[in-house]
């Protein structure tokens, strides 16, 4: 699965947990 289908995936599923470091979710800090 591609970084930018799984940053999509996790706006569309609102949970921050899912992001990866080059992204930010939520506007939640990116670990």
């Amino acid at each position: 699965m591609s970084i930018e289908l799984e940053y999509f995936l996790c706006k569309n599923r609102k949970d921050s947990k899912c992001c990866r470091r080059e992204h930010r979710c939520n506007n939640e800090p990116v670990i």
